[in-house]
């Protein structure tokens, strides 16, 4: 069975949380006027210089208000992380701020109109760019210093416990399409689950599943023979024989000496080793993680049991862990869960998950 080229996209991939960027047809999903204040601002990461831009939303009424810093997912975005014509962030930042909570969302270093350069899988650096927003948050006379967490979605849940662990001012968490699993992981069990929503039978998803496993060890290895990298280039011709041509030529899966070089580099290399089960061990302030059962980036069912299993593990107090019944991996209601339906579905971030993620952090406040 041949696949469309967004799922061939997802199949070859071993980027976490892959997003593919529409255009600026901007979906607002807005209820009438702000109920706020949105400033543009620009705060410093002080480790290497790099200035963010962003905006603050306050909301209107009196403060001080509990805050989040937003962090978008994997890719080069902007800081209200475009996919199709959604806003992702901005409805996010927007749905807060109407409910009493302010927030920074900001551009990636190197994207629009912030500084720097932009390097894919860099998390450490992601980290220290998001965390960076804190002692701007408490220059602010509206926001509560005591009150400041942060939000993270896909590859931003792997962040935000991160900034967790290296700073006590985040006060909590929340996951969105987080995954618990690492790199290896999070690549098998996504191109499982997409292969399975697209309707292969159990013997071509088997299949997969082995390719990926004979594949990893070469791909890792510190050095390869010539008979090593030809091997796993067969392995990779034979799960782009799944695909249709467009797919193929889209993701140059025929150029396999580009492919391979692009495994081999140092960004995917080096985030082999992260594993965000080890780091949610080490978070023990308030944690809520809300996945979609339709998600097939970031399957539910095998990232959320590992999360929740770390959170225990490590004697976090204070934690939820929800499946969103019928969402995918931007917390749209769907059919399959295939990304190509992100295109197709008008609304990103259902109000379901907007109003618990208020709620969650309303209660926190209300609880000290």
């Amino acid at each position: 069975m041949k696949i469309t080229n967004y799922i061939g996209i997802h199949l070859l991939s071993f980027l976490f949380c892959l997003t593919v960027l529409g255009c600026e047809n901007h979906s607002l999903q807005l209820l009438g006027k702000p109920a706020y204040t949105e400033e543009e601002i620009n705060f410093i990461n002080p480790a290497d210089g790099v200035r963010l831009a962003g905006s603050l939303l306050i909301p209107q009424g009196e403060g001080p208000f509990p805050a989040v810093i937003l962090v978008s997912g994997s890719g080069p975005h902007g800081r209200d992380l475009l996919i199709g014509s959604q806003r992702i962030m901005f409805i996010l930042a927007d749905h807060l701020a109407r409910n009493g909570i302010a927030s920074i969302r900001y551009d990636k270093r190197g994207c629009a109109q912030s500084g720097g350069y932009y390097e894919p899988h860099d998390i450490e650096k992601f980290t220290a760019d998001a965390l960076s927003a804190v002692p701007y948050l408490k220059t602010q006379k509206a926001i509560d210093p005591t009150q400041i967490g942060a939000i993270g979605l896909s590859q931003g849940g792997m962040i935000v416990p991160m900034m967790a662990v290296q700073s006590k001012e985040i006060g909590f968490i929340v996951l969105l399409a987080a995954p618990g699993l690492g790199l290896r992981g999070f690549a098998s069990v996504s191109s499982i689950a997409i292969a399975r929503a697209c309707g292969f039978s159990e013997n071509d998803v088997e299949r997969i599943r082995e390719l990926y496993d004979l594949m990893w060890p070469i791909y890792t290895k510190p050095d390869l023979s010539p008979s090593e990298e030809n091997e796993a280039k067969r392995y990779l011709a034979e799960i782009a024989g799944f695909m249709d041509y467009e797919s193929s030529a889209l993701l140059n899966v025929n150029d396999t000496d580009g492919y391979f070089a692009f495994m081999r580099s140092r960004h995917v290399l080096g985030s082999q080793h992260h594993d965000p089960a080890e780091v949610l061990r080490n978070v023990q302030c308030p944690v809520l993680a809300l996945t979609g059962s339709k998600d097939v980036q970031i399957p539910a069912q095998d990232h959320l049991p590992v999360i929740e299993r770390a959170l225990i593990d490590g004697g976090n107090p204070d934690f939820t862990v929800m499946e969103m019944n019928g969402m995918n991996h931007i917390f749209q209601k769907c059919r399959s869960g295939l990304p190509n339906e992100y295109f197709t579905r008008k609304r990103a971030m259902n109000s379901e998950v907007l109003e618990h993620i208020t709620r969650w952090i309303m209660n926190l406040q209300d609880s000290r």
